[in-house]
């Protein structure tokens, strides 16, 4: 990483995992393997961290985070995606 002395620990953090989503707008062509956009880019893809590179998706996608209303969400541990049905998904959304 180009400034690794300022930000030594962001590429530790992609590696934990520390962040859910990673939006890094490329400059460019985005293929210069210097660049610290490019080395957090990379990091992303290489550790599965969910990536937006793209300005306009990013903004829509912020967008819809600041109108979403989290009241009318289904909230539930990831533990029961393995076993839920599409019934009981829909019983539970009927009981709110």
């Amino acid at each position: 990483m180009r400034s690794q002395k300022q930000q030594p620990y962001l590429s530790i953090f992609i590696k934990k995992r520390y962040f859910d989503l990673i939006i890094n707008i490329p400059k460019g062509t985005g293929a210069n393997p210097k660049t610290d956009g490019f080395h957090i880019r990379r990091l992303s893809i290489d550790h599965h961290t969910p990536l937006i590179t793209n300005l306009q998706n990013a903004q829509v996608f912020l967008s819809c985070l600041v109108e979403l209303d989290l009241k009318s969400l289904l909230i539930l541990p990831w533990q029961c995606f393995a076993t839920i049905s599409e019934k009981d998904l829909t019983n539970r959304r009927a009981v709110k």
